[in-house]
């Protein structure tokens, strides 16, 4: 290994060491809100009385809004059609 390549691996090495901790972080920041959102959205929790807990319910929150008629501008054909026909039907 010539003295040159050893060099700029070292410089390889320095430069990924100082920068990994920066993008670890950006990264949490980054995907914590989506995972604990995900979370939160399998859940049946009451705002205003957080004391009580929450209670999983899986996927009955999405069940409900691609149900509800009054949300059919946001999922309305083809995709809620799709979506019912592939997952509940």
């Amino acid at each position: 290994m010539t003295p040159e390549s050893r060099m700029a691996r070292t410089d390889a090495v320095a430069g990924w060491t100082m920068v990994a901790p920066a993008c670890l972080v950006i990264l949490l920041f980054a995907l914590y809100p989506v995972v604990d959102s995900l979370w939160l959205s399998l859940h049946r929790s009451l705002v205003g009385v957080p004391e009580l807990g929450t209670v999983f319910i899986g996927l009955d929150n999405y069940v409900a809004l691609v149900r509800d008629p009054s949300r059919a501008g946001p999922l309305s054909s083809p995709w809620r059609s799709w979506a019912v026909r592939r997952c509940w039907n």
